[in-house]
C-alpha cells in the first residue's frame, strides 16, 4: 500500500507539472482588475477637452505694438466681469479670448485701478470663482494655489502686510514651480473661494513698481472686494484703455 500510494504521489505531481506547462502555452488575456491592466492605466495619459469658455480661469491674448502675450483672468461669480492684472494689459491694442466655439471674443474694459493694480473686463458668463468674504484671506504661512488656464501651481503667503509707496496692500509669495510670470488668481487650498490675485511679477513692470521681496505681490480678498466697489465706466476697447490709463498717474510714471 506504500509503494502505490508513493507511485500515485508521483503520478498526479508529473500530471500537475504538466499541466501547468500546456496552461503556460495558452496565449494570455489581460485581466481588466489585474495588476497589468492597473499599470496600464497610470501610464496612460489624462487628456481633458479644451472647454476653455467654460473655465474659471482664461487666457486672454494681449496684443501689443511689439507682439503679443498669454494673460491668465479670473471669471467672478455672479458679476458678469473678469479681472486681470493691470501692467499686464498695457499698452495694449486689443485684448481678446477664444470661446468654447473657437471664436474670438473681444472683452470691453470697465475699470482699473492702479493702486489695487486690477482691471475689469465685461464677461457674458454668470459663473465664475467666489470672491471671499474673509478680510484675512491671506497671511503668512498661507497655502494657496495659483489658478492658471493650463495648470494649477502651489505656493504659500511668505510676508506679513506690507504697504507700497502708493499705499497698495500686498503681500510676498512663492511658488512650487518656475514659469509664473503674467500673474493670476489665487485660491483656497480647501474651500477653492478667490482668496487674492498675483498682480505683479519681478521683470514685468518699470523699475519703479519693483518691489522688496521674492519677486511676485499678490492682493488679498478685501482689496478685490474693494476695487469692485469702485465706480465702473462704459466698457472700452484695449486701445482706448490704454490711452486713458496713459495720462493718469499711474500710466505717465509706467511711461
Amino acid at each position: 500500500m506504500r509503494a502505490t500510494s508513493f507511485f500515485a504521489a508521483i503520478i498526479l505531481f508529473v500530471s500537475g507539472v504538466g499541466t501547468g506547462w500546456m496552461l503556460a502555452q495558452l496565449p494570455r488575456t489581460d485581466d481588466p482588475e489585474g495588476v497589468t491592466a492597473s499599470a496600464s492605466t497610470e501610464l496612460d495619459p489624462v487628456v481633458v477637452e479644451d472647454a476653455a469658455d467654460d473655465a474659471n480661469t482664461v487666457w486672454l491674448t494681449v496684443e501689443y505694438d511689439g507682439g503679443s502675450t498669454l494673460v491668465p483672468a479670473a471669471r467672478l461669480n455672479g458679476t458678469g466681469l473678469m479681472i486681470a492684472a493691470l501692467y499686464s494689459l498695457y499698452p495694449a491694442n486689443s485684448v481678446h479670448y477664444l470661446n468654447a466655439d473657437g471664436n474670438q471674443v473681444f472683452p470691453g474694459i470697465a475699470a482699473f485701478d492702479h493702486v489695487h493694480n486690477l482691471v475689469a473686463l465685461v464677461d457674458d458668463h454668470a459663473s465664475g470663482f467666489p470672491v471671499s468674504g474673509d478680510d484675512g484671506s491671506l497671511y503668512i504661512g498661507k497655502d494657496i494655489v495659483l489658478d492658471l488656464p493650463d495648470r494649477a501651481v502651489v505656493g504659500q503667503v511668505e510676508s506679513a502686510l506690507l504697504t507700497a509707496p502708493n499705499g497698495r496692500h500686498y503681500f510676498d509669495v512663492t511658488f512650487a514651480s518656475t514659469g509664473v510670470n503674467r500673474g493670476g488668481p489665487l485660491l483656497d487650498a480647501v474651500s477653492g473661494e478667490l482668496i487674492g490675485f498675483v498682480t505683479t511679477v519681478r521683470g514685468s513692470l518699470p523699475e519703479w513698481m519693483h518691489l522688496a521681496g521674492n519677486g511676485y505681490s499678490a492682493i488679498d480678498a478685501s482689496s478685490i472686494r474693494s476695487f469692485l466697489r469702485t465706480p465702473f465706466n462704459r466698457p472700452q476697447s484695449a486701445r482706448d484703455f490704454s490711452a486713458r490709463f496713459a495720462q493718469t498717474a499711474g500710466g505717465l510714471r509706467y511711461s
